[in-house]
């Protein structure tokens, strides 16, 4: 199939378990299988009320053989902060959840996503978006422009009392 040929629409509502479903391929391509599957319907809810207000969007290509599944797709999460010098508009976005069905990949699906994802992000002025890239994505995500934060270490709170 050529890139030309892949056609991408804002995900719907419709959508949401599909793409939970995409998120879960993601984990397993990440290797983080198990867990409690009570996650996926707490995500499909999260996601629901996200996109229903605004807080996230997400594209998605359809899957070409299967009726109402997807062959790929991704979110971009926004977060409203405070205006800064650096960042006018305050809001900050996150991509997750790019991720292309093992039977669609190598077909352009994932950057066709990726770049309507930060198509979106720009037209609202968004000037910080973060992603984590999984090994097979990094090469994509460096080929749009994104690229690895030296000197600014990550640093997360959990609320754990001990580390594991």
């Amino acid at each position: 199939m050529d890139r030309s040929d892949v056609v991408v629409r804002r995900a719907r509502a419709a959508d949401v378990a599909e793409l939970v479903r995409l998120r879960e391929v993601m984990f397993d391509a990440m290797g983080l299988v198990g867990g409690s599957p009570e996650w996926r319907s707490v995500a499909v809810e999260v996601m629901a009320a996200s996109m229903e207000i605004g807080r996230m969007i997400g594209f998605v290509v359809d899957d070409p053989q299967a009726k109402g599944n997807l062959a790929a797709g991704g979110v971009v999460e926004y977060e409203p902060r405070l205006p800064s010098p650096a960042n006018p508009t305050g809001v900050l976005a996150y991509v997750s959840n790019i991720a292309t069905d093992p039977a669609w990949r190598r077909q352009g699906f994932a950057r066709a996503v990726a770049e309507a994802l930060l198509d979106d992000a720009r037209g609202r002025g968004v000037v910080r978006i973060e992603l984590h890239a999984t090994p097979d994505g990094i090469e994509l995500y460096r080929s749009l422009g994104f690229v690895e934060r030296a000197g600014n270490p990550e640093m997360r709170w959990t609320g754990r009392t001990t580390q594991a």
